[in-house]
Formats: structure tokens, sequence, C-alpha cells
């Protein structure tokens, strides 16, 4: 039997506890005169705005980002979103939508045209690929003899104001500064030339100046021949934005035009609701359009097209697509979507089945199906009076059809029928149909340590004895995710709840947050350990640079000087070019913006020339300067000692960048501190853990506290 928890006197609070309680991958049913009839209690608990609520959709999403979205397709690439999903809220069907539509089927199709290998020429049979490069480039040279050049939003290295003479494949920058050397160029060459527009540097920004740097090429009239984009995704966009490119790819063997279908072709939403029988592919939006724009159609699509909308899911099958290997994603979307429907009895519907001719369950089980087929992974999926739309049959289906996906989502069920819910993992029975809200004003700080006690109970490490002075790990799978509220509120009253749920050490009065992962602004690694600033007041209080008059701010401001490259004549390179030989900047002087500073040395180390040596070279000259030498040192047990102080932090690999922010943490000890870290071994190589390991257990021998939570058990 299920545990079953009982609530008298229902209001907002009472009801929250226990759903903070439910365990990840499990059906939960709430039930009771509450749920009575179409009940909003799940919308009144899940989807509110009140203060009290936010903070339990934080707790229940275990503090990852929280959003009601739209169920389209371009939600799969939100990763690591964890969201609450309400069916009946989300998906609203339209009185002229079909099953292809409604469960944007559609798309899924879009994709698999786009990707198949070869389509059929209607006249000759012959094959006609996408609107791929290959299909361009067998268009140009059959048609046109002339020279291309590619204009893209990259260059290999910077251009001049006056551009070079046109070669194969020369490279412009299609920007308004530039325009008017590609116009110079083609006015000049003698033949004529075709332009290429790469779609996957042009950004959304780019795309007004493209409309309009195209259509100057464009009145050059046969000295220029506009060809869209590369890529056939990124093309399309181009031609329906700019339109230039009319001429449709021609049949490899007869030549002829064939027209490729645009994503218009496949809306499959009806023209006209239908009360009863089969509507026809001419009563479809998309290819009714197509078919009365285009001439020569593809008959070998249109029928291909005709037969998949009438086939029955359970005979439904896709071996019309040759497919590419970057495609197979959408047909397991295809597949995965059929399932569903087969597995709820649902087998014999077809795609271009109008909703109008379903039944209320049939288009219940519709709602159900697009929800877990478009909700991410690990959200938590609301479901609300099953028994009120559906048959026992229907409900059944669906049961076991959610018992097989608890391993994917976490289902909360709100319905007063209890009797067809034998199945169900937890039940909450409410026996007050009254759900009152609950004022945020009393007893805030009380409810703030129920919700965190609660989620550390739930991670299984409640009452955990940290040790004193000691390194202690939190290893298990998913606890990461939950110890994240846990991690990012450590700000008043909420470190004692924390000292009583771990039984911290009573020495313990100050805590940290270190994150492993935090990201990196470019800048360079003297910087970022922070010694910068130090280094400048160590340089200007030596004897030349007070009697220069240089502070720690002008060694400062000349280093941003040279690294933002702010000397007009050589760009921050220090070398100009007279008569094409080298030659010192007369400017900046090399690298130095003022000669002077040259003069100010320590151990025969000008400022400058710190930036050119690693970290073990500094440490040695700077080990008797007690601010520098302590970060060095971090720096070098981690070892970093082979970095160059000067050196970018955008080209350092994942593992620098992370040794690089334990240095920074560590810096500074003090006992009496608990540490915390967010995932300091991610992303690390098996020996890079040992290192980091070793460091933070020296750590602990002058009288920290370290609390590492992490994902790997083998760190």
């Amino acid at each position: 039997m299920p545990e079953t928890i009982k609530i008298e006197g229902v209001n907002f609070r009472n009801l929250v506890v226990p759903l903070l309680k439910i365990p990840t991958c499990s059906i939960t049913l709430i039930t009771g005169d509450a749920c009575s009839g179409k009940s909003t209690l799940l919308k009144e608990v899940l989807a509110a705005e009140s203060t009290y609520r936010l903070k339990v959709l934080h707790a229940l999403t275990c503090g990852e980002r929280f959003t009601f979205f739209d169920h389209r397709p371009r939600c799969r690439a939100m990763k690591g979103l964890r969201s609450v999903v309400l069916a009946d809220q989300l998906a609203v069907p339209h009185y002229l939508d079909t099953v292809a539509s409604f469960l944007e089927i559609d798309n899924i199709i879009l994709k698999l045209w786009e990707g198949a290998k070869v389509k059929r020429c209607p006249a000759c049979g012959g094959p006609v690929s996408s609107a791929s490069l290959e299909n361009i480039y067998t268009f140009l040279n059959k048609n046109y003899s002339r020279r291309m050049i590619a204009v893209t939003t990259k260059l290999p290295a910077k251009q001049g104001s006056e551009a070079a003479e046109v070669r194969g494949f020369e490279r412009f920058l299609l920007n308004g500064r530039e325009v008017e050397p590609v116009k110079k160029a083609l006015k000049n060459n003698q033949s004529s030339c075709e332009i290429i527009i790469d779609m996957f540097r042009v950004s959304e920004d780019s795309r007004s100046r493209i409309r309009e740097s195209l259509q100057m090429v464009k009145s050059f009239g046969q000295d220029a021949i506009l060809v869209y984009a590369i890529n056939s995704s990124g093309g399309k966009r181009l031609y329906e934005q700019v339109g230039v490119f009319k001429e449709a790819p021609a049949c490899i063997k007869c030549g002829q035009a064939v027209s490729i279908p645009t994503p218009e072709f496949f809306n499959f939403r009806l023209t006209e609701s239908y009360t009863e029988g089969l509507p026809s592919i001419s009563s479809l939006k998309g290819p009714a359009q197509f078919i009365s724009q285009n001439k020569n159609v593809d008959e070998t699509l249109m029928q291909a097209t005709l037969t998949l909308l009438n086939t029955p899911l359970k005979d439904l099958s896709t071996n019309q697509f040759e497919l590419e290997p970057h495609t197979y994603r959408h047909l397991q979307e295809l597949s995965t979507c059929c399932e569903y429907l087969k597995s709820l009895g649902l087998e014999d519907l077809l795609l271009i089945s109008p909703l109008s001719l379903l039944s209320d369950a049939q288009l219940h089980l519709l709602k159900v199906t697009k929800t877990l087929c478009y909700a991410l992974p690990q959200s938590i999926v609301g479901l609300e009076d099953l028994s009120f739309y559906l048959p026992d049959d229907y409900l059944k289906k669906l049961l076991k059809l959610l018992g097989s996906l608890k391993k994917t989502f976490t289902f909360v069920i709100a319905d007063s029928n209890t009797q067809a819910y034998a199945a169900v993992d937890h039940r909450i029975e409410l026996t007050n149909s009254v759900c009152q809200n609950t004022s945020v004003s009393d007893s805030d700080n009380n409810f703030n340590k129920l919700i965190h006690k609660i989620i550390i109970t739930n991670t299984h490490i409640d009452k955990l004895k940290i040790p004193e002075k000691k390194l202690t790990i939190i290893c298990e799978k998913y606890v990461a995710d939950k110890v994240d509220p846990l991690l990012n509120k450590l700000t008043g009253d909420f470190v004692n709840n924390m000292k009583e749920a771990f039984e911290l050490p009573t020495v313990i009065k100050r805590y940290k947050l270190v994150s492993g992962n935090k990201k990196i602004k470019p800048t360079t690694v003297i910087e970022k350990l922070g010694v910068l600033r130090s280094l400048a007041e160590l340089y200007s209080e030596l004897t030349p640079a007070k009697a220069a008059g240089f502070s720690a701010s002008v060694f400062i401001r000349s280093y941003r000087n040279i690294l933002s490259g702010s000397c007009n004549s050589c760009n921050g390179s220090g070398v100009t070019y007279r008569d094409r030989q080298p030659q010192v900047c007369q400017t900046c002087f090399g690298m130095d913006p003022h000669p002077e500073m040259s003069e100010v040395r320590f151990k025969g180390i000008s400022f400058f020339n710190v930036f050119s040596r690693d970290l073990s070279q500094l440490y040695t000259c700077f080990n008797n300067i007690p601010e520098i030498e302590t970060t060095l040192r971090a720096a070098l047990k981690l070892g970093l000692g082979y970095l160059h102080a000067g050196r970018s932090t955008a080209a350092l690999s994942l593992t620098e960048k992370r040794k690089l922010s334990l240095a920074l943490a560590f810096r500074k000890r003090s006992v009496s501190t608990l540490y915390i870290l967010k995932y300091p071994f991610a992303g690390l190589p098996q020996s890079e853990k040992a290192v980091v390991l070793n460091y933070l257990q020296g750590i602990c021998t002058h009288g920290c506290t370290i609390l590492a939570v992490e994902y790997a058990e083998n760190c």
C-alpha cells in the first residue's frame, strides 16, 4: 500500500509541506474533498506568484531556474532546466488543428525532409538533393563560369582601407565601413563574380546591413550573381529575408528546376473545420498554398506526404526517408510520440485526423502526450482530474505509461477519485474543501527553516557531523543539485539553520562559498590572482619611481593601456614598420608607455618584465613580500608554476581555470572558517584531482574546515 498523508484544515502551508517531501521519480496522488470537480489546486500551489509560493517553487525545482514554457521543440535545447509542467494549462488545441499540427509532428516531418539525402525529379525521376553546398556548386558550374568572392563577417587578418587585387575566394568584411572596397573591387574586376553569404557567421544585427549591401551588389546586374547560404537552414533564412536566389536547384540528370518545399508547406492545419470524414491534402494550409504557387510540383513528395498523413500510427513507417545521420534525432522524436499514442490505445489514429472528430477522452490523451513529448527530463509534471476526462480503460493505460516514465519525470496528480489509482507511490488526502491563502508576514523565518530542513532531509545528509579542521566531501548521485539551494542562500538566519542540520563545530564563526566552476573574465593570470595592486605599490615605493613621480595608479594605468592595445601607432604590439623594416614604436617605446619605467627595477626586473616571467620565477623573486608570496605559493602548490603572469585567462584550459579559482580563494586563510566548495573536482583528470585533494587537505591542517559537494564518487 502506498504511503498516505492526511491533512485536516487545508491551507496553503499545510499542503506545501508534504509536497516538498515528494521524492523525485515517483507518482503522487493528491485526493480528498479539495480535489472534487475541476480542481485548480495544483495551479494554486504550483503557479501562483506570492512570496511563499516562489520559495516553494525554488525548493521543488532544487534551485534551478523555474519557468512555465511553451511546448515548442526549441525548449529541448535548454539543458539542465527543471520545470513544473501543467498539461491542462499548456496544451490548448485550436479548432482547425489536426493531430499532426497539435502534436507539432509537422515540425519533425519538416526536419526529416530537410535531412533527406535524395529527392526525385518529377519529370525524369533523377536525383535532386536539398539545398546543400554540392547542389549549389553543381547549379553554378552548369550555368555560370565566373570566379567567386566569399563575403563574410570574419577576416583572417585585418584589411586596410583599400581593397587588394581581386583573387578567387578573397575575403572582405561585410559591414557598413568596408562595403566600398567590395564595390570598388567588383568594378575593377574584368570578369563577373558570385557572392556567397555564409550564414554561420552572420548575426542578427548584421542582417539589415546585408540586405542593403546585397541590393547594392545586385545593381551590378550581370557582374554579380547572388547565391544564398552554404548550409541549407541558413540559406532558407536568408532566402526568406532577402529573396535573392530565385532559381531553384535543378535536377542533376535533366537540368529541370524542381520546387523544393518551404517550411510553410509542412503547416498541416486545416483551412476549414470538419465535422465528419477525413480532409484531403489540398485542405491543409501549407500544401494548398504550395500547390497554388508552384507550377512544377514534386508529385513524389505530395504522394509521400499524403501517404504519411493517412497512415494509422500502428502502421507508420519512415522508410520513405533516406536520412543523413544528423536527422536520426528527429526520427527518434517522431517514433517516441507515436509510441506514446500507441500505448494509450490510439494506434488507429491518423495524423491528418481533425481534432473536432475526436472524443473528449482522446483529446485529453493528446494533451498528456504533448506534455510528455516536450517536457524536459527531471521535470515535475502536474495532471488534474484524469478520472473526470478518461474512462477506466484509458485511465489504466495512462497510469501504466506514467509508471514506465517514472525514471524521467516526477508526476503529481490531483483527483478526488481514489478508486482508479492503485499504482501510485504516495497519497496526500485533503479533508477540507477550502484551500486558503496564507499571509506571508507571519513566521517567514520559520517557513524558511522548514523548507531548507526538508531539502536537507531529501538529500539523505541530515544531521551530518562535519568534523572540525577536516575535509568532508559529499559524493552522491544528484546530491549536488539538491544542495544548491543551501549553497546559494548562505545569508543571515540560514547559516544558523545549516549549523543545526549539519551539527557544525561551534568554533566556526565565518563561512565562505567557493564556486569551483566560476567563470573567469578574460584578463591576465597575475591580475586574476589579485597581486597586481601589490606589485604596483611595491614598484612605486622604489627610489627611481619616487623620483619620476610614478605612483601605483600610474603603473596600473600603463598596464591597462598595454593590455587594451591603446597605442594608436602600433596597436599595442610595440613595433611599427617603415619601408617594410620593423622598428621600435616611437610613441610607446616598445612595451613601456613611459621609457623611464624601464629604469625602475626590483632585483633586476622591471614592472613590465614581470608579465613575461612564469609564476615560479616570480615566486623566487618576490618570496620576501608577504602579500605576493602567499598567493604565488598557493598557485605553485596547485601545479600552476609554469603559467606566465601575462598570459590571458581566455587561453587557459578548464583545469587551469579551476585551479586558479581555488588559488584565489585560499590565498588568505584564517582559522575558524568553513569553506564550502561547489564541484571542485568537476572536469578534472584523475591525476589533477589528486593534486587538488592534497592541496585541500593541507589547508585543513592550518585550522580551516572544508565541506565539498561533488558529483563524482571516485574523487
